[in-house]
C-alpha cells in the first residue's frame, strides 16, 4: 500500500494509514487475501477495470463494498472502494419480502391473478383448473377487457385505480355466469406498487 486518500468516508472498520508501505495481505484473511489477489493480479495482466464485491465484519455487523481496480503503470493497481450496505440491505429485506409474499401466495387456497395497472394477465394460480372461466392460454397477456364481461372488467379497472392510488386494499363482490349458473364471488385487490396489482378471488 503506496498511498490511500485522506478523509475518506468509506468505514472500513480499520485505519488504512496503518497499512502504508505494508502488504495487505500481512493484513487480510487469506480467503480475502485471494478474494482480492486475483482481481488485482487480472486488473495487471489486463489492464481492463475490474469490478466486485467485498464484505467486511466489524463492530458487530457486515458491511458491505463495491470495488473497482485498474492498472496504473506495470506495478501499480489503483483502488476504489465505494460502501453499499445500505443499498445491500435495502435489496435482502426486498428479497424477504418477496420470499415472504411468495410463501402467502402458494398458501392460499382461491384463485390469485398478478394483474398489471393497465389491466393485463400477468400470472394466476388455482387450485382448481375449473375455477377458471377461461384456459390461461387465452387469458395470459392480455387485458381484461379483452377477456371478460365489459361490465366485470370495468368493475375491476376502478377498484384497480383505487387500489394504487391509495396503498390499501380494496373489497368487491361480483357475479360470474358459469354452466352451472350464476356463482358470488368476493375479490380482493391489493397493489404491489404503481404497476401491479394482486387480485384475490374467492367463491361465496
Amino acid at each position: 500500500c503506496t498511498y490511500h486518500k485522506e478523509n475518506s468516508s468509506v468505514d472500513l472498520g480499520f485505519e488504512p494509514r496503518l497499512f502504508l508501505g505494508e502488504s495487505f495481505k500481512d493484513h487480510f484473511s487469506k480467503k480475502d487475501v485471494a478474494l482480492h489477489s486475483s482481481y488485482l493480479d487480472k486488473a495487471l495482466e489486463t489492464g481492463e477495470l475490474q469490478q466486485y464485491e467485498c464484505e467486511f465484519n466489524f463492530g458487530g455487523e457486515t458491511h458491505y463494498y463495491e470495488v473497482r481496480a485498474v492498472s496504473s503503470g506495470d506495478s501499480e493497481v489503483v483502488v476504489f472502494i465505494r460502501d453499499i450496505t445500505e443499498r445491500k440491505n435495502e435489496q435482502k429485506a426486498l428479497e424477504e419480502n418477496q420470499a415472504r409474499l411468495q410463501a402467502l401466495v402458494y398458501a392460499w387456497p382461491d384463485l390469485l391473478f398478478r394483474i398489471s395497472a393497465d389491466g393485463v394477465f400477468l400470472d394466476y394460480k388455482a387450485e382448481k383448473g375449473e375455477e377458471l372461466l377461461v384456459p390461461p392460454e387465452l387469458f395470459l397477456g392480455k387485458t381484461m377487457r379483452d377477456v371478460l364481461p365489459p361490465d366485470l372488467a370495468a368493475l375491476f379497472e376502478s377498484y384497480f385505480k383505487l387500489a394504487i392510488s391509495t396503498k390499501q386494499s380494496q373489497t368487491v363482490e361480483y357475479q360470474v355466469a358459469l354452466d352451472s349458473g350464476t356463482e358470488d364471488y368476493e375479490g380482493r385487490i391489493v397493489a404491489i406498487d404503481n404497476d401491479e396489482v394482486v387480485f384475490y378471488g374467492r367463491n361465496i
